[in-house]
């Protein structure tokens, strides 16, 4: 699996918490996690059932996550080099496994893209073999409300994605670099 890294870095992601964990025959489970993730708190509990597929139930909150780092590492995606969008290697596996089972998640402060930020953001993470799902997300954003569902899957060519996602009532002005306002202005409304 790829490393975690903190936004615009190239190093590893600071990590720290505690929890107390109980093995059962085949079941682990993580209970009270507290922890903070790149200053952050994180708080929670997981099982996990250890035969395949291995079976994940939960609920995490965290205070604040980046989300493109978050899901970049998850399917493996390679940090940039410098500058660069994107890097030039290879995709590493990612987190795909054969996994299945449902997490609960909500983040106070979810970064989705330099100038998106949502807030109160909710998801089910939903896990399948080869493939997760963050289903019904729901989260405010400058004034309005996205909603939608995203899915990953590794395949023999590839990672593949689908999704589709909604802003509704969103300043469009926030959404733009301030050197260009205000060029739009008004309410956005989106979907696809």
């Amino acid at each position: 699996m790829s490393p975690l890294r903190a936004a615009g870095t190239r190093g590893s992601l600071p990590l720290s918490g505690a929890t107390r964990i109980t093995l059962a025959g085949n079941d682990l489970s993580f209970a009270d996690i507290g922890g903070d993730v790149a200053g952050g708190g994180l708080r929670g509990k997981l099982s996990v059932a250890l035969q395949k597929p291995r079976q994940v139930q939960g609920n995490i909150e965290a205070d604040s996550v980046d989300g493109l780092g978050l899901v970049a590492a998850a399917i493996g995606m390679p940090a940039a080099a410098g500058n660069a969008l994107w890097s030039g290697e290879p995709f590493a596996s990612g987190a795909f496994g054969d996994f299945a089972g449902q997490v609960a998640l909500k983040v106070h402060r979810l970064d989705l893209l330099p100038r998106l930020t949502a807030r109160e953001f909710s998801a089910t993470l939903r896990l399948a073999s080869n493939e997760f799902t963050l289903d019904d997300m729901s989260g405010d954003v400058t004034g309005g409300r996205l909603t939608g569902q995203i899915s990953f899957g590794s395949g023999q060519n590839g990672i593949k994605a689908h999704g589709k996602m909604a802003l509704t009532g969103v300043d469009a002005t926030s959404l733009q670099p301030v050197r260009t306002r205000p060029a739009v202005t008004g309410v956005l409304n989106l979907s696809g």
